[in-house]
């Protein structure tokens, strides 16, 4: 919407989860979802890796670390491993 080709996994994404407030998120919060449990450690913070992206570049590469920044997403450690389905209900612990 904001003028960005971004496509899933461009931004180094394992998962994505739809319909949940990103401000709600914080460190040390656990979720489950399929088989697999996680514990989010903490924010990740776009870098200049993200230049590399083709439609970014080091010209506009600025520009999009600043749309991006509090967007990107969370690291987590996965606390049980299994798997995850389309679909899978993601709730906290």
């Amino acid at each position: 919407k904001e003028g960005w080709l971004v496509k899933p996994g461009d931004l180094g994404e394992n998962l994505m989860i739809a319909n949940i407030d990103y401000a709600t998120i914080c460190p040390d919060q656990k979720y489950s979802f399929g088989e697999v449990e996680i514990e989010i450690s903490y924010i990740c913070d776009p870098c200049t890796n993200l230049y590399a992206l083709p439609y970014v570049g080091e010209k506009r590469g600025p520009e999009f670390i600043k749309t991006i920044m509090n967007r990107r997403g969370w690291y987590a450690r996965v606390l049980k491993e299994g798997s995850v389905s389309v679909g899978d209900l993601f709730q906290i612990i």
